[in-house]
């Protein structure tokens, strides 16, 4: 006497049933592909912002005798929900987001945070942080495209961290080459 095997929920028992699950998953439209794809990657990019919160704004940052905390974020346009602007409004953050032109269709909380974040465009300090933050991205895509952090070679967090001090020791030396050029 044989004992039943026990399948996982979503494994078909018998081989003709797997095939045709095969089959289905195959033929599925790119179009539903993707959906679900950027339906995965939305809720892993909306626990990476509550995971962001939680470490900036609730913690203060300790820094050479200073105790610093997070009054203002800058950010681009893929951080213009309104989820996240009240979140960061509940936690005293005013939010330096570039938001989106057009029309704002929500009427609930969230489209109010946006219209708030939006005004703030006029702001002084909304330039200083988008000029603040031009220079952090420029600094990020240089070290992706010509250093070579896009994918790096090394294996060991150790040797990942040289080469990412490395890249910004050398980006330190163009930034000042241009500095004395100007």
């Amino acid at each position: 006497m044989t004992t039943p095997t026990k399948t996982h929920p979503r494994q078909a028992p018998d081989r003709r049933a797997r095939a045709a699950m095969k089959v289905s998953i195959s033929k599925a439209k790119p179009a539903a592909m993707r959906r679900i794809a950027a339906r995965r990657i939305r809720r892993l990019d909306l626990r990476a912002r509550a995971t962001m919160l939680a470490r900036f704004c609730r913690t203060p940052c300790t820094r050479r005798d200073h105790n610093l905390t997070v009054s203002t974020l800058a950010s681009d346009c893929v951080y213009d929900e309104g989820d996240f602007l009240r979140a960061l409004e509940a936690e005293s953050v005013r939010p330096h987001i570039a938001i989106r032109d057009g029309v704002i269709f929500e009427e609930d909380a969230g489209g109010d945070a946006r219209r708030r974040a939006r005004a703030m465009r006029e702001s002084h300090g909304y330039e200083v942080s988008q000029r603040r933050r031009k220079i952090v991205e420029e600094f990020f895509g240089w070290a992706k495209t010509i250093a070579g952090l896009r994918r790096t070679t090394y294996v060991k967090r150790r040797k990942i961290r040289q080469q990412a001090e490395m890249t910004a020791a050398a980006y330190n030396l163009v930034r000042m080459r241009r500095l004395l050029a100007a």
